[in-house]
């Protein structure tokens, strides 16, 4: 299934010759800078971009490759970019502080005018989607999927399925624009709000779609 990617086959086979010392699709002792520079080369072969950022903005500053990583994103054109922020709950205070700090933000609008950017709580979304948020992604084309535990410093990576559990934070902000709600993601001042899009990756269009989700009744 992985080597079934055109678009991403070179840089397919640089994480599976970095990967096959231990699990085949999971590379250890990745750092942050390391996990940006593979996104960054992710990205000069996409045209769609979904990410899903679990540490507030400020994160993408204090890494040496955060800045670069994200002006080859402002600087390659795309179809559809849009990145969600999912925060833990305790550091909600600390992303409430950035979204108000006027150099903090008048940086990222700097780098990141023109993707859709979101924001929520861990329980906020865990509400909404009735299960746990995922680790830090970036989705490429619907296909290319990069996780990366920071705790761990693992990096990991795959084909998309249309069941891949990353494709639940996308659907229920999709599902969230269509109802027109203002839960649980709220739009990062600066950005735009995204169109309605499909989420069923390409390759696995036939199969049934994942239902949507909503809060849970009380």
């Amino acid at each position: 299934m992985i080597a079934e990617s055109d678009h991403h086959a070179d840089l397919l086979k640089k994480l599976i010759i970095a990967s096959t010392s231990r699990h085949f699709n999971s590379i250890p002792y990745v750092n942050p800078n390391s996990y940006l520079n593979y996104l960054e080369q992710a990205l000069s072969m996409s045209s769609d971009y979904r990410g899903v950022q679990r540490k507030p903005i400020g994160w993408f500053k204090e890494n040496n490759n955060g800045e670069k990583y994200m002006n080859v994103l402002k600087e390659r054109s795309m179809k559809v970019k849009i990145r969600l922020f999912i925060i833990d709950d305790s550091e909600v205070e600390r992303m409430k502080q950035e979204l108000t700090d006027e150099d903090t933000m008048t940086w990222y609008t700097k780098v990141s005018s023109d993707i859709s950017s979101y924001w929520t709580s861990r329980s906020s979304f865990t509400e909404y989607a009735h299960r746990d948020p995922p680790e830090d992604f970036a989705l490429y084309d619907l296909q290319l999927l990069i996780k990366y535990n920071e705790s761990l410093q693992t990096l990991s990576f795959a084909l998309c399925e249309a069941e891949s559990e990353e494709l639940t934070a996308f659907r229920v902000l999709e599902e969230q624009i269509r109802t027109g709600s203002q839960s649980p993601f709220i739009l990062i001042p600066g950005s735009q709000p995204v169109a309605q899009q499909p989420l069923v990756p390409p390759h696995t269009a036939a199969k049934d779609a994942v239902p949507l989700v909503g809060p849970r009744s009380t």
